[in-house]
């Protein structure tokens, strides 16, 4: 099915668990290609599993891990060269936590009001200074730039999303009604769940948005175009501004995470219960494909993968692989080092993780 204006999905996150779901679906279930690709480990080159971040761009791998810089290697493994730095310069990223997305064919870095753009075509690198601090940008086919401001929990501006001209200066933003009650505050220490709004790429080259205390996934196509596009139904499980911050109602309440699409599947990772969970759905059917759960209590990194799954080794085992990047035909995955020597003999303890790069049925 093609995607288009009209187009519109739903799917049900509220029953999952009352469904016939498939718990034995897995990467390998939705794939017809696995190929291993050994990211090399060098002095230069380390990479760990938290907060890694892979795109294919031009033939090449661009990764990045928790306080690395931006790293380049080729379509071997072979380490290339720093892309982007660590430093203080406009085009250097500071020492910690960012993200980057690649998308119409540029690479662009946010870093609270740093942002730093990368057009392979060109091999220009150029550091900006926005006006406002943002948890993300995606650059969308007309040229702007989709911005979500860093407002912080509290939500006490009307302002939610931004969009930006090509020197980072905002040009529309989009604001809530007045009378929509959206706003609430924090108890002291407070460390419950919240329902906060989303920004992420889609194979499209436009962007998918999440609102606040609202199921439905918004497409933005460009700076007059937001349309509703996926429906995520969580009923009585939908937290709402009455019970957001309520420690003994929230937990038993569903907090969408991240939302992706390839050409065929939409891939929800959720929060319900003390567990992260991270479904599949085939748009053709609407109906779940794969289930991964994964409990806080006994946690790993790979929940920093924005999205995880179930995969069978060679070997026959059941890991759990991080899922970085979804493309329209391709998931690029992570495999912890430690689960990857069971079946990559040349594999050793000291070695960056295993990237897998899955070509979906």
């Amino acid at each position: 099915m093609k995607d288009g204006v009209n187009v519109f999905y739903e799917f049900d996150i509220q029953n999952i668990d009352k469904q016939n779901r498939i718990d034995t679906g897995t990467l390998n279930s939705i794939s017809q290609k696995i190929k291993f690709i050994c990211l090399e480990s060098g002095s230069n080159s380390v990479l760990t599993d938290l907060n890694l971040q892979l795109d294919r761009i031009e033939g090449d791998f661009v990764v990045s891990c928790l306080r690395s810089p931006v790293l380049q290697f080729d379509s071997t493994g072979l380490y290339r060269k720093k892309l982007i730095d660590i430093g203080r310069a406009n085009n250097e990223v500071q020492h910690g936590l960012y993200q980057w997305t690649y998308h119409n064919g540029q690479l662009n870095l946010c870093q609270g009001n740093k942002m730093i753009t990368y057009i392979p075509s060109t091999k220009s690198l150029k550091g900006y200074l926005a006006q406002q601090h943002y948890y993300n940008s995606i650059l969308l086919k007309d040229g702007h730039y989709v911005a979500l401001p860093y407002l912080g929990p509290e939500m006490f501006e009307q302002r939610y999303l931004d969009f930006l001209d090509s020197e980072y200066e905002i040009v529309q933003s989009i604001s809530y009604l007045q009378e929509r009650d959206i706003y609430y505050r924090l108890p002291p220490m407070y460390t419950g769940n919240l329902e906060t709004y989303g920004l992420y790429p889609s194979y499209t080259g436009d962007a998918l948005f999440k609102d606040v205390f609202n199921d439905t996934i918004y497409k933005v196509k460009d700076v007059n175009t937001i349309v509703p596009y996926i429906h995520l139904k969580r009923g009585d499980l939908s937290p709402s501004v009455k019970n957001v911050t309520n420690t003994s109602v929230n937990k038993d309440l569903i907090y969408v995470k991240n939302v992706a699409e390839s050409a065929k599947y939409v891939f929800v990772n959720y929060s319900y219960q003390e567990s992260v969970f991270c479904a599949v759905f085939c748009k053709e059917t609407r109906k779940l494909i794969s289930f991964t759960r994964m409990s806080l209590d006994n946690s790993t990194s790979l929940i920093n993968s924005k999205y995880f799954i179930d995969y069978i080794t060679p070997k026959g085992k059941k890991v759990k692989a991080g899922i970085l990047t979804i493309t329209e035909d391709r998931l690029y995955c992570v495999v912890k080092t430690k689960d990857a020597i069971g079946f990559i003999p040349e594999m050793d303890e000291y070695d960056n993780p295993l990237i897998l790069e899955v070509e979906l049925k």
